[in-house]
């Protein structure tokens, strides 16, 4: 991850991708989760008041 001291006048120029896929280090395990589930029609589930 990228941090920037802001001062009045700044501008800022940056690689998104690198910006906006970059990560900070993390050194607790990991925990991996997992959720499925199948398509459904909104009216099988959801009826107007």
């Amino acid at each position: 991850a990228v941090r920037f001291e802001w001062r009045k006048g700044d501008v800022v120029m940056l690689d998104n991708m690198l910006a906006a896929h970059a990560r900070d280090p993390y050194e607790e395990p990991r925990l991996i989760v997992v959720a499925m589930g199948e398509m459904t029609a909104r009216g099988d589930v959801w009826q107007p008041a």
